[in-house]
């Protein structure tokens, strides 16, 4: 079948579609049905742990608006294409996990009707064809964009035949799976290195047969002693003043960085960023200092540049690196920066309050050595992890335009239907 023979189809001739609903925050709670916000939303599917969620029991009472297994989700209310991470029009699968979930405002769910693949249609929302479809159809102010439900009916492409479908979709999802791969076997990384840091410097368990004192923190092994962060490292200050030498580095931002994540792997371009530039180097550790309560902290995987609104430093000590990184990514520690931030609408901890963290510091080099040697080669697969990704969702979008559009043809043969 030739790109030729593609029929011309009306989303809405295919799909049917259900806004999310108006969840009232008085009903929120921590535990029971989640409810996915727009807010949930990364580029392809959702944060499931941040979630907040309402009772099951009133959850049954909004049955049309559960999500399913690849589900599409299409936000109608955002931000213009230049803060891309909110933008309107998002389009994300639902994964597994989510699963019984339930839709809120400002989103709209997608599903086929007829004798398509659900996955095929994803990308093809996921296709920079619509994405400019629909910033042309949207409305709205400098700093908010919105879309209608018509908009997202009207839209038009080229639909081939359920065979073809198969094929592209199944290509693309190859790609996407070992993505998602290595994105849980990250996510298993970090728990593995918290767990360690909790044992080793929380519970103190390898240290157990020892004596132990008491501190202004509570018990701990004997010799070992408290300090201020601020004791342990050095901030990044290697500012960058003309525009030239950053406009081709890749970047860091708040906007960037995942919630609750040590991987950091989204970067964004320099040259969309006028001002308040640092130099960033592999491994500095960041921690976004605006909104601490997103938890938005971890490592560079990458040499680039990083805005001034992430706190960017190095433990002064190399042997103290992976004793820092989990101190600053663990929640005590981010819950401490909520507690001394500052301001109302966007609470700022800033950076002398940031070191005066007290914490429980060991006796002797050679405990931080072995903790290093511990947590470093898991370090070092996460970074490598993140960096294979950039290589499958460089490669997954550069074939998606060319496969909807018909330029590469997978033979059907290849690919089990």
């Amino acid at each position: 079948m030739s790109f030729s023979d593609w029929e011309n189809t009306k989303l809405s001739d295919i799909c049917e579609f259900q806004k999310g609903y108006a969840f009232k925050s008085k009903d929120y709670q921590n535990k029971g049905r989640k409810i996915v916000k727009v807010s949930d939303l990364n580029n392809y599917s959702v944060n499931y742990n941040e979630c907040i969620c309402i009772s099951d029991e009133k959850a049954n009472d909004f049955s049309k608006y559960t999500l399913e297994t690849d589900d599409i989700i299409i936000t109608t209310v955002g931000s213009w294409p230049q803060n891309p991470n909110s933008v309107v029009g998002k389009v994300i699968k639902v994964q597994k996990e989510v699963s019984g979930a339930l839709l809120n405002q400002n989103a709209v769910r997608v599903r086929v009707k007829v004798n398509v693949n659900q996955r095929f249609i994803f990308y093809v929302l996921k296709n920079k064809d619509f994405f400019d479809y629909i910033i042309g159809t949207a409305q709205g102010a400098a700093n908010q964009a919105s879309i209608t439900q018509s908009d997202i009916f009207n839209y038009i492409f080229k639909l081939p035949n359920i065979k073809v479908q198969n094929t592209i979709a199944n290509t693309l999802i190859c790609l996407d799976n070992k993505i998602e791969i290595n994105n849980q076997i990250n996510k298993n990384l970090e728990e593995m290195a918290q767990a360690i840091y909790k044992s080793w410097f929380v519970d103190f368990e390898p240290f157990q047969d020892g004596e132990f004192d008491e501190s202004e923190l509570g018990r701990i092994p004997k010799g070992w002693n408290t300090k201020q962060l601020g004791e342990l490292i050095k901030k990044n200050k290697a500012k960058i003043n003309n525009f030239d030498d950053w406009k081709n580095e890749l970047i860091i931002d708040l906007s960037n960085m995942p919630r609750f994540s040590m991987c950091i792997n989204q970067f964004d371009k320099g040259e969309k960023f006028a001002t308040n530039i640092y130099k960033l180097n592999k491994y500095d550790i960041l921690f976004g200092s605006i909104r601490s309560y997103f938890g938005k902290a971890g490592f560079s995987p990458i040499d680039g540049v990083v805005t001034g609104t992430v706190h960017s430093y190095k433990p002064t000590n190399e042997e103290d690196y992976s004793f820092v990184l989990l101190l600053t990514t663990s929640k005590k520690f981010i819950d401490y920066t909520v507690a001394v931030s500052t301001g109302t609408k966007m609470p700022i901890v800033n950076w002398d309050n940031f070191c005066r963290y007290s914490c429980i510091y060991p006796n002797t080099e050679s405990i931080l050595l072995e903790f290093n040697e511990l947590i470093m080669p898991l370090i070092k697969k996460m970074e490598n992890n993140i960096l294979e990704n950039q290589k499958l969702i460089s490669l997954r979008d550069s074939l998606l335009p060319k496969l909807l559009s018909g330029e590469i043809r997978v033979p059907l043969e290849t690919i089990n239907e």
